[in-house]
């Protein structure tokens, strides 16, 4: 037990965004959970309001291979899905479906799926 001012130091990893949202992307395209897209949204929130700081994120780059090729198509998918309006909103953080769409056309190379 800790007390008296005494401190405990600690490390954690933590993923990167793209790590994330490949794991998320991957995982909602094998199983279709809710929670997936909610993380999804989440995640794809988080890049927008800072691409320019994740020097890590290619996504958007050319060409994509591996598993950022796997999760371009995966995305790809759920972008049919978004523009069809088969995406609860309640899902997407309360957002239209085509601010995700958008933001996933924004921030990821679909022309490469």
């Amino acid at each position: 037990m800790l007390d008296r001012g005494q401190s405990l130091e600690f490390t954690i990893l933590v993923p990167d965004v793209e790590a994330a949202v490949v794991l998320k992307a991957l995982a909602w395209q094998s199983r279709r959970a809710d929670k997936d897209l909610v993380d999804i949204a989440s995640l794809f929130e988080i890049v927008n309001e800072h691409r320019a700081s994740l020097s890590l994120w290619a996504l958007d780059r050319s060409p994509l291979i591996g598993v950022r090729l796997d999760t371009t198509r995966a995305l790809a998918r759920l972008l049919v899905m978004l523009d069809r309006g088969r995406v609860n909103r309640s899902l997407l953080l309360n957002q239209p479906p085509s601010r995700l769409a958008s933001l996933i056309r924004k921030h990821v190379n679909i022309a490469s799926a």
